[in-house]
């Protein structure tokens, strides 16, 4: 556990043994959430991680022939994708991009 002051900015200053538990260098950002009550910090995930990710849950992205789709944003893949799927077209935040 680990004890923090907040200051007078609202800033606090993460302890060097939870930065690099954590993964976080100078310049990284993090992520801070609720749940059930408590405060949770993560590592921010960085751009090729979040596309990762989105390749994971999307269940037919695998079959997206990226040659065919070059010059077009992952922003444009995915609500095309979606557009084709369900008709809904994802905001910016829904797949963490």
């Amino acid at each position: 556990m680990y004890q923090m002051t907040v200051s007078s900015q609202g800033q606090v200053t993460l302890p060097a043994k939870l930065r690099q538990a954590l993964g976080v260098k100078p310049g990284d950002s993090i992520t801070i959430t609720t749940q059930s009550g408590e405060v949770v910090l993560e590592r921010s995930k960085t751009l090729r991680e979040k596309l990762a990710n989105l390749r994971r849950e999307l269940p037919n992205a695998a079959q997206l022939d990226i040659e065919n789709h070059r010059g077009q944003t992952v922003n444009e893949l995915r609500n095309n994708y979606m557009q084709s799927h369900s008709g809904n077209q994802l905001t910016r935040g829904e797949y963490g991009l």
